[in-house]
């Protein structure tokens, strides 16, 4: 399962937006080159793959408030990818 949220005010005005979804794949790999008996650090890749198909919405203006939920016409694929490096403490 996905979601994605995001939300914002300005006075007294008010918005939340989300998207829901499911997730098709998730993979994860990495490598450990250890420092010493307790650090290890090294490089890392994630990636995703989903799908959203609903979202919500609500917005508050002025006191008054409206919401809004609803199936998204043509949902399409999408992915994440995240690389970086990491640090290991190990027992």
């Amino acid at each position: 399962m996905e979601l994605l949220g995001a939300s914002g005010s300005k006075n007294n005005d008010k918005l939340d937006a989300g998207l829901f979804g499911v997730e098709y794949a998730h993979f994860m790999a990495g490598a450990d080159y250890r420092v010493n008996e307790v650090v290890g650090i090294g490089p890392f890749a994630d990636f995703a793959l989903g799908q959203y198909g609903s979202t919500s919405l609500e917005a508050t203006r002025n006191g008054v408030s409206r919401k809004s939920n609803g199936e998204l016409a043509n949902p399409s694929l999408h992915e994440w990818l995240t690389v970086g490096f990491k640090v290991t403490f190990f027992p």
